[in-house]
């Protein structure tokens, strides 16, 4: 039920076997992974693709030392070996300004596509940054009185110690909770996913949701001049932003977007724009009153 894994490990074996197509255990050396990295990067693929292309091989390696295929001595990942590149993407959190413009747009149709898309990147900023598949597989039994109680679902599937992250609701949530919520007597929270549908459809229903979501947020964005990109994502950095313009401790920021570890938040939050390290200089360096 893992669709999201499979497709990663599919694109992945793709992308291994074009660059070499008759790839085995005992070709996986450090040299042929520099050599991969090369060549992806002059096919102008970035270093973050190349990170998600080799993690999936890291762990199939992994699964061939347990299974005695092959030796520790031929592990290929490693200081003084190859180390698998990370990327530290820049968080384009929206500026106050910026923010305001949108939070103050009305959508023509109340209950049209661009309201919808609004509501729920507005609803996901309210809730801690929750993201959409979160979104949407809430459950009715997930409110209890003034709050919302659940697990992440990417936790879920990855961690084997899983912490309830727990969403206090404001009046401004609730209003667009209320105005969404199915009127079925199905368990779902929203009337987007059902109980009839596979971990497929689920997937499908949760992308499409994610694109017509970003493409009504940007003709928003353009409407009221606003010049950046706006994402479900970005919903996600601008809650954590509020957080971090508040003086809030990472450790609470660290239970409100469910990471396991506060080296996840600090890496997380270290990485927003140079704006933002501007304004943090500004206020704190040269402030004298």
């Amino acid at each position: 039920g893992k669709i999201s894994t499979a497709i990663n490990y599919r694109c992945s074996m793709k992308s291994l076997q074009s660059f070499y197509p008759k790839l085995s255990f005992i070709d996986i050396t450090p040299d042929v992974l520099k050599k991969y990295e090369k060549h992806m990067l002059s096919n102008e693929k970035s270093i973050s693709t190349i990170g998600i292309y080799l993690r999936p091989l890291r762990a199939i390696i992994n699964e061939a030392i347990n299974k005695r295929y092959i030796t520790t001595n031929d592990y290929p990942f490693g200081l003084k070996k190859y180390v698998i590149p990370e990327s530290r993407n820049v968080k384009k959190a929206l500026t106050k300004e910026e923010f305001k413009k949108i939070m103050l747009y009305y959508p023509e149709e109340p209950l049209g596509f661009e309201a919808r898309a609004k509501d729920f990147w507005i609803l996901s900023y309210l809730c801690q940054g929750m993201n959409p598949k979160d979104l949407l597989l809430l459950k009715k039994g997930h409110i209890e009185g003034d709050f919302i109680k659940f697990i992440r679902q990417k936790t879920k599937e990855t961690a084997r110690n899983v912490t309830e992250i727990t969403v206090p609701l404001l009046p401004e949530a609730k209003h667009i909770i209320n105005k969404w919520k199915s009127k079925t007597n199905g368990p779902f929270l929203f009337n987007i996913i059902t109980e009839n549908m596979s971990e497929m459809q689920i997937y499908k229903t949760v992308q499409q949701f994610v694109k017509n979501t970003n493409k009504h947020m940007n003709m928003i964005a353009e409407k009221v001049g606003v010049q950046k990109k706006i994402t479900t994502y970005v919903a996600r950095y601008q809650f954590t932003k509020s957080l971090i313009d508040g003086g809030v401790s990472v450790e609470y920021i660290r239970q409100c977007l469910g990471h396991q570890s506060s080296t996840t938040t600090i890496r997380y939050i270290g990485s927003f724009e140079d704006l933002t390290r501007h304004e943090i200089a500004k206020k704190h360096l040269l402030n004298f009153n």
